[in-house]
């Protein structure tokens, strides 16, 4: 095999490196720190142990990322067998590492060698502990803090310490030495309540005054809220009874911010007496319950929290006004304003005009009219000065058209009347009984004895008269009476003590009570019942069934329409009840005796009426197709809805009118 001459100086140079080693020197990079941080002193020793003479430049790199800074070249000349070493230092500034901080390493040449030291981070981190005494601070006190910082190697700050508060403008700047740090603020008297983040920010500066270090960290305090003062925000200063009034409770805190919370109101009439008084929340609208006839002037709201109160008035103005109700024949005209009335009204019957002046009509006090027009149905209309109202048409009967008012005496009254009336007649017979003895008496003197047979009989006839007398007096005794189907009507007055203290429900009991009186029915209290009985012997007729209805859904009328117009509600039952009574009636005397319990039994039926009218079973089996009733569910009692048969009602009416004429 013939080689060229280029071949073989080519085959030889393969054999010469393969079998003749390469003679170069082994370089070795120390250690270093797993973490530096901007500023520290760096320090990394590179050591040469040639196998063979070698001479060239060292060179040494800072790598971090993508950027390569060379820190070191120097040449160097080693002998077999010698090592040596070279220590670099440096200071890993921001001129060193030109913000190239990470993730680092240290790359070292040497001829044909080249080796990578262990990978180390570079960083400008500073870690920073807040440690507040307290959490929630009151307007006016002192918030200590104390804090420490340390590099990411572990190495305490000596450099400087920024401390602010948002929202207070409260700033500090200090030095921190040897990681610690301390200071003291004044939360400012004003300050709102709410949370507040305290921000620190620690850091080190470069020879240059570049900051190379830094960390930040943050905690949170609650400065809480104290109410300063308390005020009332009204809707109005004047206002009209007919107009809605509010008011809201404000509460100021140290900033001058509402604050929420409960407070105690009370409001007071013009005479100083307490309307009303509740618990309400701050910043909400509290409307005050005012009525049409609340009275006029000057109200005074009053308000406390804790150490602060205030109050305010307002005006309430007067008001003047008239309502009229129309129930059946009755016309009830009532003071609703809150000043009292005076004036005239017009009543109008089918354009039949009738004026009525009143005079000094006081709040809350109504007058009952008793309307009447020759029998028929008629539109009715009222009118007080420019307004008129039609109160729609009602059935009147009577000789003339007339409107008369009623009620103004009460059944107490002439329960008072006839008892005068009776006391009078008891002088009298005692009076006639003395002067006939007298009488007697001196006949006795001037007669023979045949007189003592004439005092005998004066003696007798004396005695009779007294025990005559007696009886009259004693309701309870019945000398001759005889049983009549009878109609008990009782009344149940559920609040009795609550009215007692209000003399206008009194009276408008008497006005309702009115209605029994011109029925023909005796009246009797029995504490809390008023017992109305309608017999024959009282009304001239049998027939009392729908007659004593129309009683007592009169009576049930009138009571509710108070009941709507006014607060002071007159609870109340109505019974209505048939059955045997033993009667006696003579001139304006009338006795009774009760026979089964039927007046017990409708005073039971009254106690379970609220507000309406009941019935027991035997009334409502004689009833039947007149009068629409419905059953109680668990009681053996029938609710009166309506009377169906007007013309029977229309007549028993007519009856009533005619006998009261």
């Amino acid at each position: 095999m013939n080689f060229t001459k280029k071949e073989t100086l080519l085959v030889v140079a393969i054999f010469f490196f393969l079998i003749v080693p390469i003679t170069s020197a082994e370089l070795l990079v120390g250690q270093t720190e797993s973490l530096y941080n901007l500023g520290d002193d760096f320090e990394i020793t590179l050591t040469l142990n040639p196998t063979t003479p070698a001479s060239d430049f060292l060179k040494a790199s800072l790598v971090c990322g993508d950027n390569e800074v060379e820190i070191y070249k120097s040449p160097q000349s080693v002998s077999p067998g010698e090592e040596k070493s070279v220590t670099l230092s440096a200071r890993l500034d921001t001129f060193l590492v030109q913000g190239t901080e990470g993730e680092c390493y240290i790359k070292a040449s040497f001829g044909t060698e080249e080796t990578n030291s262990q990978k180390f981070e570079v960083t400008d981190d500073v870690s920073v502990m807040l440690n507040i005494d307290g959490i929630i601070f009151g307007p006016g006190e002192k918030v200590a803090v104390h804090g420490r910082s340390e590099k990411a190697n572990g190495k305490p700050l000596n450099g400087f310490v920024e401390v602010s508060v948002e929202g207070i403008d409260f700033s500090f700047t200090g030095p921190a030495k040897n990681g610690n740090f301390n200071l003291t603020f004044k939360v400012p008297d004003n300050a709102p309540s709410g949370s507040y983040e305290i921000l620190a920010r620690a850091y080190e500066k470069d020879l240059s005054g570049k900051i190379i270090n830094e960390g930040e960290t943050s905690a949170a305090i609650r400065i809480k809220q104290v109410i300063k003062s308390i005020d009332i925000a009204l809707s109005n200063q004047e206002i009209s009874p007919k107009e809605e009034f509010t008011y809201s409770i404000i509460l100021y805190d140290q900033a001058g911010e509402h604050a929420e919370g409960d407070v105690s109101v009370k409001v007071y009439k013009p005479e100083g007496a307490l309307f009303d008084q509740k618990i309400v929340r701050t910043n909400q609208q509290i409307s005050v319950p005012l009525l049409l006839t609340s009275p006029p002037g000057y109200w005074k709201i009053e308000t406390k929290q804790g150490d602060f109160e205030t109050s305010k008035q307002f005006l309430l103005e007067e008001f003047k006004d008239v309502s009229f109700t129309l129930s059946e024949n009755m016309l009830i005209l009532e003071n609703t304003g809150n000043v009292p009335f005076t004036g005239p009204v017009e009543v109008s019957i089918s354009g039949t005009s009738e004026l009525k002046e009143i005079k000094n009509l006081q709040v809350g006090e109504s007058i009952v009219y008793e309307l009447k027009a020759p029998n028929g149905e008629y539109a009715i209309e009222v009118g007080e000065g420019s307004e008129r109202e039609s109160l729609g048409s009602t059935f009147l009967t009577g000789r003339a058209i007339t409107v008369r008012a009623i009620g103004e005496g009460s059944v107490l009254t002439t329960s008072f009347w006839v008892l005068g009336s009776l006391i009078i007649l008891l002088v009298l017979a005692l009076a006639i009984v003395y002067v006939y003895k007298r009488v007697l008496h001196k006949k006795s003197l001037t007669s023979s004895t045949p007189g003592a047979v004439h005092q005998k009989n004066g003696d007798n006839l004396a005695a009779t008269a007294t025990a005559q007398i007696a009886r009259q007096q004693s309701k309870n005794i019945i000398d001759k009476g005889e049983k009549q189907e009878s109609l008990i009507v009782s009344l149940k007055l559920k609040n009795k003590e609550e009215m007692d203290k209000d003399p206008e429900s009194n009276k408008v009991v008497d006005s309702a009570l009115w209605k029994a009186k011109e029925a023909g029915a005796k009246i009797y209290s029995d504490d809390d019942y008023r017992i109305m009985i309608l017999a024959p012997a009282l009304t001239k007729t049998k027939e009392n069934d729908l007659k004593a209805l129309y009683v007592a859904r009169s009576i049930e009328r009138i009571f509710n329409v108070h009941n709507r117009r006014t607060k002071h509600k007159i609870e109340f039952g109505l019974g209505v009840n048939t059955g045997t009574l033993i009667v006696e009636a003579s001139g304006e005397k009338f006795r009774f005796m009760s026979l089964n319990n039927i007046i017990s039994t409708t005073k039971r039926i009254s106690e379970n009426a609220n507000s309406e009218t009941l019935i027991s079973e035997s009334l409502r089996n004689k009833i039947v197709g007149k009068v629409k009733t419905t059953k109680l569910p668990d009681k053996n009692y029938w609710r009166v809805e309506r009377i169906i048969d007007r013309s029977a009602y229309s007549g028993h009416i007519k009856t009533l009118t005619k006998d009261k004429k």
